[in-house]
């Protein structure tokens, strides 16, 4: 059977020498190159891989995208949100081979190990973002829906 997995990693950089989409590039090279040295891959069959991408762009200590949620325009932040949380749930979707349901879940029970191992209240941020969550207009089980 054939199939196919998603590797992963993370890299380190200066954003003043080069850029994420930069890295990807190089690395898609290097891996062109190391893939088609003869016998390097032998032993794994001689599997093929795609160009590199980049998934997430971070800065440490800031987001690269900044979310200012008290910005007049907070449909445009709300979409972006969902872009970057669909990003994530997606990875789940695929590490857990479950579906969207499922992929939150365990996002969720992640959210609430990491939660426990550094000492947050997780329900304390859960009921804190339930508060952002409507004052951004969202509303919770059938709650009329807020006019922000």
């Amino acid at each position: 059977m054939i199939r196919t997995a998603i590797l992963s990693t993370q890299a380190k950089f200066d954003d003043a020498v080069t850029t994420a989409d930069k890295v990807a590039d190089e690395l898609t090279t290097l891996m062109n190159n190391a893939t088609s040295t003869p016998n390097v891959l032998d032993n794994c069959g001689n599997p093929t891989f795609d160009d590199f991408q980049v998934t997430h762009d971070w800065a440490i200590g800031q987001e690269v995208v900044k979310h200012n949620r008290e910005s007049p325009d907070m449909k445009e932040n709300v979409a972006d949100c969902i872009e970057r949380v669909q990003d994530i749930v997606l990875r789940y979707e695929q590490i857990g081979e479950t579906n969207k349901e499922g992929a939150v879940r365990d996002l969720l029970t992640d959210i609430m190990h990491y939660c426990e191992a550094n000492n947050i209240d997780f329900n304390d941020r859960l009921e804190s973002a339930k508060e952002v969550f409507r004052e951004e207009g969202g509303s919770l089980n059938g709650e009329e829906r807020s006019q922000t």
